[in-house]
């Protein structure tokens, strides 16, 4: 991994992340910021989820956040979907996750 390919760490999870020098522009993997902020147990499949649940979300993740190619944990280079700080926003993310937190109380009783 080069300076262009680099890890950060926030709440002790890894979030890959790459420096396109050309535009200089850091690029994040969302799959990692799903993961990161959320306890999910795959969080491909919950982007993949809030992506089919959210059309506005859909169309604007698939407009401003490209396909870079980062390495994967098994040392592969893959095209993930990344976004930058100024293209990325959490508040859907912690949404869908707050609405399934209160789904979860709902069903258990908490509420």
């Amino acid at each position: 991994m080069d300076y262009n390919e680099t890890v950060a760490v926030f709440e002790s999870k890894h979030i890959r992340r790459y420096y396109d020098s050309v535009n200089e522009v850091w690029y994040f993997a969302l799959v990692d910021i799903v993961a990161a902020l959320t306890d999910s147990a795959n969080a491909t499949d919950y982007l993949k989820k809030i992506r089919k649940r959210d059309e506005e979300l859909h169309f604007y993740l698939g407009t401003n956040c490209p396909q870079v190619e980062m390495q994967t944990e098994s040392g592969k280079k893959r095209k993930t979907l990344a976004g930058s700080t100024a293209g990325i926003s959490i508040s859907p993310i912690y949404s869908f996750a707050q609405s399934r937190a209160l789904q979860t109380m709902a069903c258990q009783g908490g509420l």
